[in-house]
């Protein structure tokens, strides 16, 4: 009995401190987009003080059985196995809570290498928005490339792509460019695709987040006047992790 003691207590031991080793190791600025999948989990998680969840949400094994770490989201509380995390995050670079999708860390998506640069056109305004001092014109520039692993298809060639958008320059216009730099900034905005408007295949298309790309024609044209458009895109941004709490970071 005193030998298997002995090595249920050295058992204990080696994982305490290697749990230890990987807390000591997540030191990353909070939210950072280049932070590793176990960075990630050490800086968003603690150690649960009880296991109040039955089963994992990730590999439906017992959270409650075994020796497998759990840890537990700071923001939400909801628990899950330290390995199956890291999966969660590495397979699919999701960064919200597998249950009620709040979002734990700074949103990352797979938009390829581009600029993103802005200017005021002074002179005129968009349908709709007469209090606007001038347009605000966006443009978006991706050279080709090969994809990489977290693309469509790797290895294979990309075409590129320039895109313009305009948003009206007023205070509503403002913040929503802010909030689009910041998606352009986590790679959210475009992604490796087939287009479906001219058929492209393996080129850089639209990720779901809606722009006008032009200033005139109504929602049909994709343009103004549209009212609650820039409403409706704050939402959308809201749900993919771009909020105006990011904006400071």
């Amino acid at each position: 009995m005193s030998g298997m003691g002995g090595v249920s207590s050295s058992s204990s031991s080696s994982s305490r401190s290697t749990r230890s080793s990987r807390r000591a190791a997540a030191a990353v600025p909070a939210g950072a987009v280049d932070a590793t999948p176990e960075q990630i989990v050490r800086a968003s998680t603690i150690a649960p003080i009880n296991v109040d969840e039955i089963e994992c949400s990730v590999c439906m094994e017992s959270l409650r059985e075994g020796d497998e770490e759990v840890v537990q989201l700071n923001l939400c509380g909801h628990q899950i196995h330290y390995n199956c995390f890291v999966g969660y995050l590495t397979n699919a670079q999701r960064r919200s809570c597998w249950i009620c999708g709040a979002f734990f860390w700074r949103p990352l998506g797979n938009m390829p290498h581009g600029t993103m640069t802005h200017q005021v056109m002074q002179g005129q305004t968009l349908p709709g928005h007469p209090d606007a001092d001038g347009v605000i014109i966006i443009d978006y520039s991706f050279r080709g490339g090969v994809q990489g692993p977290q693309h469509l298809r790797p290895g294979m060639h990309f075409s590129g792509t320039r895109r313009s958008a305009y948003l009206p320059n007023n205070a509503a216009g403002q913040l929503v460019l802010r909030l689009l730099q910041k998606a352009f900034e986590c790679k959210l905005t475009f992604t490796i695709g087939d287009s479906v408007t001219s058929g492209a295949q393996n080129t850089v298309v639209w990720n779901n987040v809606h722009h006008k790309t032009s200033m005139h024609g109504g929602p049909q044209a994709y343009g103004y006047p549209d009212p609650g458009y820039l409403d409706r895109l704050t939402e959308e941004l809201a749900s993919l992790g771009i909020t105006e709490a990011l904006l400071d970071e």
